[in-house]
């Protein structure tokens, strides 16, 4: 289960991390307007980020690391990088955010929230088959939906996702008391993320593809120790303020319509600054590393665009 809170707004929200379910979740990128993602690859806010992506692996002849340095190459329904045993799940805007496995909530008239994603929040994320025209990369994923008005939507995973052993969990004393996300062993839902140590590398490179008739916006965002609740240093409970989570380090990407391998360096990262923290510029830690998600973001009261995005292959860098 991954956690995350929509910036500006700070609505909070978490995604499940073991095989089947996700409760919604993820920083909401530029909702409050203090972040723009350009789409130029920059990512400019109360903090700045900026890289560049270049297709400096031709598309056809693309391969996906099996050794030290892979995350995924979407073989299975978990992450299977070395050291890595996270789940991917999708989240959005439409679910209550400390729900567990994910409650979608209606409106005050009863109506259902706007919006769709699919896989659907709480199902399954299995690998879909191989990209067309990406080399030997055997395996993909794919989302699509839209329609969503409060913040947005994504999708993504846990680095590391270990079973509930039925004791408390951090959400407990959030919504009154009320008990909404289920922490039992058998529940065969959600997982309890753990940090991952990726401080021996630089960053990270993934393949991406829109599979609309142009260029999709996305924020590329990591969690780790200071804003992720699982941590024990900021409030799962609160929405906003210094001690809120999931001001997540994060930079904007431009996916576009033709397979391109995307490379972030730590380095690259900033947060937003919506919480207030003044957490440093360019001061990701890589050491206590939670989970990568791809988001798409809107502003509250205005449809987010329909959205189709593959990914595929990602692994670390070292230079």
């Amino acid at each position: 289960m991954a956690f995350a809170a929509a910036s500006g707004s700070s609505f909070l929200a978490c995604s499940s991390g073991s095989s089947a379910s996700s409760s919604g979740g993820g920083n909401q990128g530029s909702t409050t307007g203090t972040d723009t993602s350009t789409g130029t690859d920059t990512s400019t806010g109360t903090g700045t980020s900026s890289s560049t992506s270049t297709g400096a692996t031709n598309a056809a002849n693309a391969t996906c690391d099996n050794g030290a340095l892979l995350i995924d190459d979407m073989s299975l329904q978990q992450t299977d990088g070395t050291g890595t045993m996270g789940y991917w799940y999708t989240y959005s805007d439409r679910t209550n955010p400390v729900s567990e496995p994910p409650i979608v909530q209606d409106l005050a008239d009863g109506a259902a929230p706007p919006g769709s994603i699919v896989p659907a929040e709480g199902d399954t994320f299995p690998p879909g088959p191989a990209p067309t025209g990406l080399g030997t990369i055997a395996a993909s994923r794919e989302v699509t939906g839209g329609g969503e008005k409060t913040w947005g939507a994504g999708f993504g995973f846990d680095l590391i996702d270990a079973l509930p052993d039925g004791g408390s969990v951090v959400f407990d004393a959030c919504e009154g008391g009320t008990t909404l996300w289920d922490n039992s062993p058998d529940a065969g839902s959600t997982g309890i993320p753990q940090p991952f140590d990726a401080s021996a590398h630089k960053g990270i490179t993934f393949w991406a593809k829109s599979n609309i008739s142009g260029s999709q916006k996305i924020n590329v965002q990591f969690s780790e120790k200071r804003t992720n609740p699982w941590a024990g240093i900021c409030d799962p409970c609160v929405t906003t303020g210094i001690n809120a989570c999931a001001d997540d380090y994060l930079i904007g990407e431009l996916i576009t319509t033709s397979w391109k391998q995307y490379t972030i360096h730590w380095t690259d990262l900033n947060t937003q600054n919506w919480t207030m923290k003044g957490l440093p510029k360019k001061g990701f830690d890589p050491s206590t590393w939670y989970y990568l998600h791809f988001q798409f973001s809107t502003n509250a009261g205005t449809a987010l665009p329909n959205f189709d995005l593959s990914v595929a292959c990602i692994e670390m860098i070292d230079n």
